[in-house]
């Protein structure tokens, strides 16, 4: 059975993994198309990185609380691990939502810093996961009392949390992937540097 460390491992590979395609697809997109619209019901790039920032920062701030709180000890990384009965359901409704245009909640206005945004708080997650790895990821649960006793685990919302951000990408992928997408023009472009300053 797989260890607390070796889930946590793969969780930090998919944040690198999203943080570079997020800084990839800023570099490499101007302002008017990062926030261009396929259709009227659908999100542009931007929409969907700040979709995944305001996801990202009410999932972090959930989790922290329990994680301070929770017995530290650095025996846990080396516990075996495996989802909850939660978790499992929770990782196939993720798969359901793969092909999905929009996520579940409406995100703030978007602007042309929003991938930034998102790149930078993939460095608050990295430092999150380090934090884990001495906390107990399936006797700390997150969320109401109802949800302590018979919801996700630290590490299923940890999951989820991850898992839903890598979709959220590859769905902006697939904005920039279509056949109409606008080319963009050198004024608008804008820097990774550049949205940082502005974010």
């Amino acid at each position: 059975m797989p260890t607390a460390g070796i889930h946590l491992d793969h969780l930090t590979h998919l944040v690198l993994q999203n943080s570079d395609d997020a800084d990839r697809l800023a570099q490499q997109l101007s302002g008017d198309q990062l926030m261009w619209r396929p259709s009227a019901n659908r999100w542009s790039v931007a929409e969907w990185f700040e979709y995944l920032v305001a996801f990202g920062e009410d999932c972090q701030a959930r989790i922290r609380e329990p994680m301070l709180a929770a017995w530290h000890d650095p025996t846990f990384e080396d516990a075996p691990y495996k989802r909850t009965l939660a978790g499992g359901w929770s990782a196939f409704g993720n798969r359901l939502r793969a092909n999905r245009h929009r996520g579940h909640m409406v995100p703030p206005p978007a602007t042309s810093s929003s991938p930034a945004r998102f790149v930078a708080q993939q460095g608050e997650l990295l430092d999150l996961l380090d934090e884990a790895r001495d906390v107990d990821l399936r006797g700390v649960h997150v969320g109401s009392l109802f949800s302590r006793l018979m919801g996700p685990c630290l590490g299923d919302v940890l999951e989820r949390l991850i898992t839903r951000q890598r979709h959220g990408i590859a769905q902006a992928t697939l904005i920039v992937r279509l056949p109409n997408f606008p080319s963009k023009s050198r004024s608008g472009r804008h820097t990774t540097a550049e949205m940082r300053q502005t974010a």
